[in-house]
């Protein structure tokens, strides 16, 4: 994640482990090379005037139904209609028979099984589709009901049964194991699921937390139906950045060099989210085991020390130690034994001060923070004018919308500043 470049014979070839490149060019294109050892082993494009909405949820209303070839416009919020075919209309829109109708991961129901879309749909209809196709020219992209939810192992389809693993995993004693224990973790009985070429080798835990991940999201999901007007955004992909980071990035790769600041600071948003959501799922099901060293406390501390050491080097100091903050306080919550965790502590707040007190810069804004009003037009400035804030609006504060700092006193919102 750290913009810049090496300088010749920094580090040998020969030692070098994984590394992902990302360079964009601004309205242009965004590249990400993967390399290992110096060569490149990935290597993926997109142009920024091509941006895909493939995959892209939505929460539309039909605008039209033809008879004639068997298809609905739909109106999902991008300006141009969607086009669905009766073949991409799942059997959960034919009415009462439909209800009955259970469909299979990689089997649908024949087209001549299927009732007139006429009888399916009307006008003014609301439909939850997904964009399997864009548009060329004038033409609007090609819509389906039949969702598809990608995760980094498994690839999630509401309303269809039964489980599968992908045609592309040959060895067949590999495709048995996961197959078990996709079995064994009791997925969703309203939602189908393929394990992709990205589960080989993975373990049960891998795959249970990337399925919870999923129903977490199609939660997320349903209550947006519910709640949301049509035509409303349902699920984003993502960029190349953010699907890159999800889907390629493991524990293998020992950095991230971005060039640009803003992507770089995407990528540390999503370290930010996953690291919270791997820390959630660890321990809720670690139960008991919280207490013990091996396999309750050491691997989230593992894993938040490498989030730590990646990103305290970009430089980010002040999302490092959040990160860490985030971690204690979440293994205190869930009752890890502080016998382990105050050694910890009291190692990494000695080290936290010398990361301060080393950089100046660092330095200078913990003062500010203490002493405020040493420098009050200057470093203090936004502490001072918080300090007026609470005071003049107390705790129940003076009302939505009727604060005075608001106004420029304070930094923007869409900064961590508090």
């Amino acid at each position: 994640m750290r913009a810049g470049t090496r300088e010749p014979g920094q580090r040998n070839r020969k030692t070098m482990a994984k590394e992902m490149l990302i360079n964009v060019s601004e309205g242009e294109e965004c590249r990400i090379a993967v390399l290992d050892s110096g060569r490149l082993e990935e290597l993926y494009m997109e142009r920024t005037s091509s941006t895909s909405h493939v995959g892209n949820i939505y929460k539309g209303r039909v605008t039209n139904v033809e008879a004639a070839i068997q298809a609905a416009f739909v109106d999902f919020g991008l300006g141009r209609n969607g086009f669905l075919h009766i073949s991409d209309l799942m059997p959960s829109y034919f009415g009462g028979k439909g209800e009955d109708v259970q469909e299979t991961v990689g089997r649908k129901l024949a087209r001549r099984d299927r009732p007139p879309i006429q009888k399916c749909l009307r006008r003014g209809d609301e439909i939850v589709v997904q964009i399997i196709k864009e548009g060329i020219g004038t033409k609007g992209p090609t819509l389906s009901t039949y969702l598809s939810i990608p995760g980094r192992i498994l690839v999630m389809m509401p309303g269809m049964g039964k489980l599968g693993v992908s045609r592309k995993i040959e060895d067949e004693e590999e495709r048995r194991r996961l197959r078990q224990i996709l079995d064994q973790l009791n997925p969703p009985k309203e939602c189908g699921f393929i394990i992709r070429t990205a589960g080989v080798g993975k373990s049960k835990a891998d795959i249970q937390r990337d399925l919870q991940y999923l129903t977490r999201l199609h939660q997320n999901i349903q209550k947006k139906i519910k709640t949301s007007q049509a035509p409303v955004e349902l699920y984003t992909e993502g960029d190349l950045v953010t699907r890159t980071v999800r889907d390629v990035y493991t524990s293998e790769i020992e950095r991230i060099v971005v060039d640009n600041a803003s992507v770089a600071e995407r990528v540390r948003e999503f370290f930010k989210i996953a690291i919270v959501i791997y820390m959630a799922w660890f321990l809720s099901t670690r139960g008991n085991k919280i207490r013990e060293f091996l396999h309750g406390f050491l691997p989230p501390v593992l894993v938040a020390g490498a989030a730590f050491g990646l990103i305290v080097f970009q430089p980010d100091f002040g999302t490092a130690v959040l990160i860490c903050a985030v971690v204690f306080t979440m293994l205190f919550v869930a009752g890890v034994n502080l016998l382990h965790a105050l050694p910890m502590a009291s190692a990494t707040i000695p080290f936290i001060i010398y990361m301060i007190v080393k950089v100046p810069y660092r330095l200078k804004r913990v003062t500010a923070f203490l002493r405020p009003w040493d420098d009050p037009e200057g470093a203090g400035y936004h502490i001072r004018q918080s300090i007026i804030a609470f005071g003049s609006g107390g705790p129940s504060g003076v009302g939505i919308g009727e604060g005075m700092h608001k106004g420029g006193f304070v930094p923007e919102h869409l900064t961590d500043f508090i």
